[in-house]
């Protein structure tokens, strides 16, 4: 059972336990151009960016339901991209300089994650979990099957459906990004085939690396 803390709603929420947990991937979301802001008292520039989610299906929570957790990431293969190395860990493989990946092609993937606790940026005194690092499932381990609709959200290719599937601060995430038209945010909207998710603080809003 993970550690229980209070939000900013005032609601309680379970963070994932630190250490070593087997996951598989399940939500590849295309944030669209997020503001880069400042970073250790540097300017960082705008990028699109790109979120990760993960189910963790040996920690279940009292709903019965996987815990889950996620980071985003730059949307760049350089050599020393965040991205490259988050993938080239999850693989055991490395890539050759230049080369294009298709991140989409990691929906249902395995891994394990490392997971740390941090302060928050926003509140030191509260922590949330972190995606430290990952790596292959261990010989021998097999990762349980999915439990979690997977879901894939390319902005260029807008799909209302995933959209709706998706947590309310992953959506939001992506409104600022100000890819999505008016028109095709009322569509979305209207996306009821897949119930909206419940915006849960098992998924910790980390800070895009």
């Amino acid at each position: 059972m993970g550690l229980v803390v209070s939000g900013k709603d005032n609601s309680e929420y379970v963070l994932v336990p630190p250490g070593s947990h087997i996951g598989r991937i399940y939500q590849i979301v295309d944030l669209g151009v997020q503001k880069g802001g400042e970073y250790l008292g540097a300017v960082v520039a705008d990028h699109v960016k790109i979120h990760i989610g993960l189910e963790l299906p040996e920690e279940i929570m009292d709903s019965g339901k996987p815990m889950v957790i996620s980071r985003s990431f730059k949307a760049s293969f350089h050599k020393k991209a965040n991205l490259r190395k988050f993938i080239q860990g999850m693989l055991g493989k490395t890539f050759p300089d230049n080369h294009l990946f298709d991140v989409n092609s990691l929906i249902g993937h395995a891994c394990m994650i490392n997971v740390v606790h941090v302060p928050r940026t926003d509140d030191p005194q509260k922590m949330r979990a972190v995606i430290e690092s990952a790596s292959p499932v261990p010989k021998g381990l097999v990762c349980k099957p999915p439990i979690n609709p997977p879901v894939i959200l390319d902005l260029d290719e807008f799909d209302p459906k995933a959209y709706a599937a998706l947590p309310e601060w992953v959506q939001k995430k992506i409104n600022r990004s100000g890819v999505l038209l008016p028109g095709v945010m009322a569509t979305a909207e209207k996306a009821i085939t897949l119930p909206k998710a419940n915006p849960s603080a098992t998924f910790d809003d980390l800070a895009d690396l």
